[in-house]
């Protein structure tokens, strides 16, 4: 029989995996790799941009769409499409 501590994680976690069920958390590792960076990197320089999702007391990771929208933001527009004469 799983103690009550147990119980109330497991709950807490099902809570907040429940609300994203069609948003996944990516974890930073995942983050990292899809930036084309190290986790020492994305740690320090784009982690600080993107909001935090705490999947327990010990893990924690992104929203898939927070982490989609901050690429988005990053994407270099061509310089005709900045107003600049070509």
């Amino acid at each position: 029989m799983p103690s009550c501590t147990t119980k109330k994680i497991a709950a807490k976690r099902a809570a907040i995996l429940g609300r994203i069920d069609n948003d996944p958390v990516l974890s930073f590792a995942e983050c990292a790799a899809d930036y084309g960076v190290s986790l020492a990197t994305f740690k320090r320089s784009i982690l600080p941009e993107l909001p935090v999702v705490d999947i327990s007391d010990r893990r924690k990771g992104v929203r898939r769409s927070d982490h989609e929208a901050r690429k988005a933001r990053r994407i270099i527009q061509p310089s005709a499409q900045r107003g600049r004469a070509a």
